[in-house]
């Protein structure tokens, strides 16, 4: 099973700030700092969701405060690109094409392939995102 923004897509529900104005959205500063929640609902698990390094390919957030290569406003976005970081909640509704229709489970982000170095990125890879089990 993987992750197909035609079927079902992760979708913003609630916006959150970061609780310290220094620190940069992209900068994956630890999972203390994550403030949004997002929302999955598809015939995948949680289970599912979470057994799968990388699931959510592409919806990781990209540099937010960069210069060169990587600023955010001179490269392309990638088409699943949700904002999703490092600390974000994730729903994960299991809907009646699955095997426990109506399931619903917590996950947090634990990790994203956006290292902040690499100005070798383009806009067609994305960066992957990982939950917690």
């Amino acid at each position: 099973m993987a992750y197909q923004t035609t079927v079902a897509e992760a979708r913003l529900i609630l916006e959150g700030g970061f609780p310290q104005s220094n620190v940069s959205p992209s900068s994956a500063a630890g999972i203390s700092r994550g403030g949004q929640m997002f929302r999955y609902c598809s015939s995948h698990s949680g289970a599912d969701v979470s057994g799968s390094t990388g699931f959510f390919a592409g919806v990781g957030a990209q540099p937010a405060v960069s210069s060169g290569a990587l600023h955010p406003n001179l490269m392309a976005r990638h088409a699943n690109n949700v904002g999703m970081r490092v600390g974000d909640q994730v729903m994960i509704v299991e809907s009646s094409a699955g095997a426990t229709p109506g399931a619903v489970t917590w996950h947090t982000a634990v990790s994203s392939t956006f290292n902040g170095s690499s100005n070798t990125w383009a806009a067609t890879n994305g960066y992957n995102v990982s939950v917690s089990a």
